[in-house]
């Protein structure tokens, strides 16, 4: 086997190596590596996943410490039965913890205490017996005879006055101011009516008339008529717009809320008809129409979460019988309830049964909601800003596909690296990891699958670059030898051939056999040119040698080209008489000066002329023409032998390259002739051009610049190039 394969060509000893020990290995690491970069797509999917589970983690972590500090703080208040109480209470707790939204009281009967209002559990509220709904008083009784029986105003002002000043509750004065005020209207004394009405607006919500309605109500809406009969538009305004809030802070709790609402709007029209209402005021009237919405779809909100925390919770029961929640580590009796608005809004509830030292029947809960604005602009960012892996990771929250924090360089939801839902405060919240740069995992395992295969592409491209180079040094190394054993071989046959005829016919002249002069003379010229045809082989080769080692210089100087050439010619037309040739020459009549080295030109042009007849074949016709262009001169040297094939125009001037088939293959010679011509010729500042065509001959340009490669050293006139100035 081993001695089979000493006999394998090279090429084939190249591509097998470089298949076994490179493109066998480098397609299994490809391989590998491909399957490497799938696996990592699984192993990302989990890295994000574990990621967002962490960042969860974190934020419901931190959301159970606020809820339970806030827990704990409201079990460790005082709490009674004193609706402002719990009210105040309730404002100062949830002003200490940002966490916290909404917050409100159930009662045992049903009704709610939020910290800005109060709503019963019934709708209206009504009074109750005792009351100043029904409580009068014989000034009172008697002041309405006067007002209406006899329609007497000023007496019965006056026993309204005393009414007053001998009320005997704080609600039954502000009924009785409530006449007073209405009876001087009828006077129309509008400035003691609109003190009185003044004084009854400053008054709480508390006291109430016949039908449940506040009398502070009445009293600013008896102000506004007033400032009316009176022309004071602006005050009128005014107060219409702070009717309009306390209208506002008490929705639902009376039956005549809607009047009162429509009369401000009404009153609102009256006025903008007589002047345009300013900047100031439209402003503020229209911020109390959005505060109003939002205060009411917000109280709507509130009577629903009441409504789900009484269908779940029994506030019937004693404090001895249930006052346990479910446990805790921070809020042992914390719960936690999702109610929905009518337009299907989530929330999640907590709450907890308040604690009493009174034994009260029945039991109150405290419910609260985690402040969703809080959480996403304060707390999510703030925990994300510690988590967050990258500039190009990015973390959000989104309910049902929408995102709710602030995300401008996020995908769509469908393209996040992984997804969690929150379980406790927020479960139909999920929190999302996602690519700044829009990529899901599988894109970006397809984009470092085609960075990976142009890497891979361009290391098999080098790769095969590196055999083929390899292959191509390798075969021009053994096409190298191979004409290197020709030249060898070649150079031997051409130094034994002149050898052995100078030896046999020098043996020859010295023995006596020839004696006729004739002969002898013959016999000399053949030794002599056989030692010429030596001694050119030899020039040969040395001049080769110094150009392949980069050794070779030229003698430059001031010449006759003409001159050179014809010697040259001269020199070699009696061998090629000899030979059968026909030799043709043109060279100009007058000299032609150029710097150059004489013997260098010479050998070039000696080597076209043995070119030319050794592939001449049977045409024995040998050309040879000189002539100007320019500032040029071009030397043509021709021949009409069987021509170069196309294939090996481009190689006849390389070393040891012996060209053409048959006949001209056998030609004596060594290959460098070409090769040192185009050396000197380029090497003179110029250059050589062969044309060919088979059956035809060919044809070989050599041009030289007349300034020369020495730059022209010698200036020299037409005349003296040979030019005639006549023509």
């Amino acid at each position: 086997m081993i001695r089979r394969f000493k006999h394998v060509s090279a090429r084939t000893k190249i591509l097998l190596f470089a298949f076994l020990f490179i493109i066998l290995p480098s397609g299994i690491l490809g391989y590998l590596g491909f399957r490497s970069i799938g696996n990592r797509g699984l192993s990302l999917k989990e890295n994000y996943r574990s990621m967002a589970r962490l960042m969860r983690d974190e934020l419901e972590g931190e959301l159970s410490n606020l809820e339970g500090r806030f827990v704990r703080e409201i079990l460790n208040q005082e709490w009674t039965q004193d609706i402002q109480a719990a009210q105040l209470l309730l404002a100062r707790v949830r002003g200490r913890h940002p966490a916290i939204g909404e917050t409100f009281i159930v009662g045992t009967d049903g009704s709610l205490i939020h910290p800005e209002f109060y709503l019963e559990a019934g709708v209206p509220r009504r009074g109750e017996p005792g009351s100043v709904l029904t409580s009068r008083n014989s000034f009172i009784e008697q002041g309405e005879r006067y007002e209406f029986a006899e329609l007497d105003y000023p007496s019965a002002a006056r026993t309204y006055e005393e009414a007053v000043r001998r009320a005997a509750s704080p609600e039954l004065r502000s009924y009785a101011r409530l006449l007073l005020g209405r009876c001087y209207f009828k006077m129309k004394n509008y400035a003691k009516a609109g003190e009185q009405y003044r004084i009854l607006s400053e008054q709480s919500q508390e006291a109430r008339s016949s039908d449940g309605t506040p009398l502070k109500i009445i009293g600013l809406f008896r102000l506004a008529e007033t400032y009316a009969s009176l022309g004071e538009g602006d005050n009128e305004v005014k107060t219409l717009m702070a009717l309009f809030q306390e209208l506002s802070l008490s929705p639902g709790a009376f039956e005549s809320r809607e009047f009162y609402l429509e009369s401000v709007q009404a009153g609102l029209d009256r006025v903008s008809q007589s002047r345009v209402l300013g900047k100031s005021e439209q402003d503020r009237w229209d911020r109390l129409k959005l505060e109003d919405i939002a205060r009411t779809e917000r109280i709507r909100r509130l009577e629903g979460a009441r409504l789900a925390l009484l269908s779940q919770l029994d506030l019937g029961a004693s404090q001895n019988d249930k006052n346990d929640g479910s446990p805790g580590p921070d809020s042992a009796l914390a719960s936690h309830l999702t109610t929905r608005d009518e337009d299907g809004t989530p929330h999640r509830l907590g709450y907890l049964f308040l604690p009493s030292k009174a034994a009260l029947p029945g039991r109150r809960v405290l419910a609260y909601e985690i402040d969703k604005t809080y959480v996403l602009t304060e707390l999510f960012p703030r925990l994300i800003g510690r988590e967050e892996a990258g500039e190009s990771i990015r973390a959000g929250l989104f309910s049902e596909e929408v995102p709710l924090t602030s995300l401008p360089d996020a995908p769509p939801p469908g393209q996040a690296l992984a997804a969690e839902n929150l379980s406790e405060y927020f479960p139909w919240w999920r929190l999302a990891l996602f690519d700044t740069r829009e990529k899901s995992i599988e894109q970006l395992v397809r984009r470092e699958m085609r960075l990976y295969g142009a890497v891979l592409l361009g290391i098999a491209v080098l790769i095969l670059s590196g055999i083929v180079m390899t292959l191509r040094a390798a075969t021009h190394e053994a096409e190298t030898v191979r004409l290197r054993s020709d030249f060898v071989s070649n150079v031997s046959h051409e130094l034994k051939t002149p050898l052995s005829l100078i030896r046999l016919f020098g043996e020859t002249m010295e023995s006596d056999q020839w004696t006729d002069d004739g002969k002898r003379r013959e016999f000399s010229r053949i030794i002599a040119r056989e030692s010429r045809r030596l001694t050119y082989l030899i020039d040969n080769i040395l001049d080769f040698s110094k150009i392949d080692s980069g050794r070779k210089e030229y003698a430059f100087e001031r010449g006759d080209l003409v001159k050179v050439i014809s010697d040259t010619l001269e020199a070699y037309r009696f061998y090629l008489r000899d030979q059968g040739f026909v030799f043709d020459v043109s060279l100009p009549s007058g000299p032609i000066f150029i710097s150059m080295d004489k013997d260098a030109i010479a050998q070039a042009v000696l080597n076209l002329l043995n070119n030319a007849e050794k592939y001449s074949g049977e045409q024995k016709y040998i050309g040879v023409k000189m002539a100007l262009q320019g500032a040029q001169v071009l030397i043509t040297v021709e021949d009409r032998g069987p021509g170069i094939p196309p294939s090996e125009v481009k190689h006849i001037f390389e070393k040891f390259y012996r060209g053409g088939h048959g006949p001209a293959r056998e030609a004596q010679g060594c290959g460098l002739g070409l090769t040192i011509v185009k050396s000197t010729v380029e090497g003179h500042g110029g250059h050589i051009s062969v044309e060919s065509e088979l059956g035809r001959g060919s044809r070989f340009i050599t041009t030289l610049p007349l300034a020369g490669k020495e730059n022209s050293l010698h200036g020299v006139s037409e005349v003296e190039n040979g030019q005639d100035p006549d023509r």
